[in-house]
């Protein structure tokens, strides 16, 4: 009885002991071991199935499965953006973004979108050299308001010749956001009047001073309506377009002036063919004028260019399209900037899965000029244009393995008839 009793004391002290050392184990383990967050940036994730948010933040425990994320293309937004006044609350737009958030981070600086869509930090430079369309920036700055209001940080610069003022009131109350009860903030470059196209060259001095600052920058000519949801398919296209491939908008005009009919502008140039291509069984239209009066950029994009063409440093272009050059040319190439002027050369595109959908990639060029009758300067009516689209698709849907389609001598007389001959080109 004595014997089994001494041992009592000894097993407790054994147990106490044992357990102390596992406690101090323990403590050793927890203090030189990172914490979970820490071992998943150690992780090698491939960045071709992982969302961007995902790599940045590096605190979920697994990445965020991609298969839930829906095409906006079959979501009916012409109807749901565009036909209707947009919704107090953004719940369609937050959707989309919800979605974007989703896609894969790639590996190209090109096509990498930021990490936090829901909450984009964006600078707004606008081209205003007098006051000659102050009434149209009034409107596109009103647009710009509603990016404010989803719920993005936004900055406006306005890069002008006259006495700010004189209209920085309207300024102001043209960009009043009701969700930060405030303006949204805005500045002014000033410059002498003699500085002429040139002007359009200081937002890249502006960007430069701001790249840190910002996640997506847009620069534009005051009288694009650049509205929301541009903005969002911009970054969601992005997201998934292979090689040198970004999404761009094709520009319109009402050429009546009762803003009944719809003229696309510049559709060709100098009657070159108008093409469409099949890319990952997607439908895009390509522009082979790429100018659009403005450009959209997110930082990692500014960041690759600046090596590639001097996006930032660029000097005078060296071709006679100065103010087109700045804008949206330099990116984009195509006749002017693969023939005339040094570029980027990215690959500008229009997503045309279906009418609605390339009905969204549509921008109004607000001062509805530019077009001599609609025709005669590379202009078609909106429905025509569309149609011969369609019939490019139709022809190339029937030859399998056929990526790029060219439609020759797109020809629209005075009563709007639409004349397509196709001719077929394989795979690039």
């Amino acid at each position: 009885m004595r014997r089994v009793l001494s041992r009592r004391p000894r097993r407790r002290a054994v147990l106490i002991t044992v357990g102390a050392l596992l406690v101090i184990v323990a403590a050793v383990y927890w203090i030189i071991t990172p914490p979970a967050t820490v071992i998943l940036q150690r992780v090698q994730i491939d960045e071709d199935t992982t969302p961007c948010a995902v790599l940045a933040a590096a605190r979920a425990p697994q990445p965020r499965s991609t298969s839930s994320a829906v095409d906006p293309v079959r979501w009916g937004l012409l109807d749901r953006l565009k036909g209707r006044p947009w919704p107090p609350d953004f719940s369609l737009h937050r959707e989309v973004a919800s979605a974007i958030s989703t896609l894969p981070c790639r590996k190209s600086p090109i096509h990498r979108i930021p990490p936090d869509v829901a909450r984009l930090r964006l600078l707004y430079v606008v081209n205003c050299y007098d006051l000659s369309q102050l009434a149209l920036m009034e409107t596109q700055l009103r647009a710009a308001a509603q990016m404010c209001e989803f719920g993005w940080t936004l900055k406006v610069v306005v890069l002008t010749t006259v006495a700010p003022s004189t209209f920085s009131p309207k300024v102001t109350q043209a960009l009043f956001c009701r969700r930060i009860n405030a303006s949204v903030p805005s500045s002014y470059e000033v410059f002498s009047p003699a500085i002429g196209y040139a002007l359009s060259k200081m937002a890249r001095r502006v960007i430069a001073d701001q790249l840190a600052n910002f996640d997506f920058f847009i620069y534009t000519e005051n009288d694009m309506l650049i509205e929301l949801h541009h903005v969002l398919l911009y970054l969601w296209e992005l997201a998934i377009l292979p090689r040198e491939y970004v999404p761009g908008v094709q520009r319109f005009v009402y050429h009546d002036g009762k803003m009944t009919t719809p003229i696309v502008e510049y559709v060709t140039w100098n009657r070159e063919p108008v093409k469409v291509a099949n890319i990952s069984n997607r439908w895009y239209y390509f522009p082979l004028n790429p100018h659009q009066s403005h450009f959209m950029l997110t930082r990692e994009q500014v960041t690759a260019l600046e090596p590639r063409c001097q996006f930032l440093s660029v000097s005078d272009p060296g071709c006679p399209f100065y103010r087109e050059y700045m804008s949206s040319l330099q990116l984009y190439g195509g006749p002017f900037g693969h023939k005339l002027c040094a570029g980027c050369f990215l690959q500008k595109l229009i997503p045309a899965h279906n009418e609605a959908y390339f009905r969204l990639f549509l921008m109004h060029h607000l001062s509805n000029t530019t077009l001599d009758g609609g025709i005669t300067r590379g202009g078609m009516p909106m429905n025509t244009h569309i149609s011969g689209i369609r019939q490019c698709m139709d022809q190339a849907a029937q030859k399998k393995g056929v990526e790029v389609t060219l439609c020759n001598n797109v020809v629209v007389d005075k009563t709007g008839v639409l004349t397509v001959n196709v001719n077929l080109r394989m795979r690039m």
